[in-house]
């Protein structure tokens, strides 16, 4: 009895071993991921930085000062219907088409 036990001692050894170690690789893979992802936005910081500067060299330079652009227009003017037909039917749009 005690080689049946032994045997299955040895198996759940195995086992969290390999999960162990399985476990290690996700979190080599996992600080990987977030290393690179630091770089990622340390570069993106950085050129962004260096997009403000030239704007602001430009602006310098040219002696014009930058200006936000103008928001959009908040209203929309209203269509008007085809003439003849009724606005809501599958029609309206196609009814200027068609021959009388």
């Amino acid at each position: 009895m005690n080689w049946l036990l032994d045997i299955l001692d040895r198996l759940r050894a195995a086992y969290r071993a390999r999960r162990a170690s399985q476990a290690m690789a996700d979190l080599q893979k996992g600080k990987d991921i977030l290393d690179q992802a630091e770089r990622e936005a340390q570069q993106m910081r950085a050129a962004a930085e260096a997009m403000e500067a030239r704007k602001r060299l430009d602006t310098e330079l040219s002696g014009v000062p930058l200006v936000p652009a103008a928001p959009a227009p908040a209203e929309v003017a209203p269509v008007s219907p085809v003439p003849g037909s009724v606005p809501s039917s599958p029609d309206a749009d196609t009814a200027r088409l068609r021959k009388p």
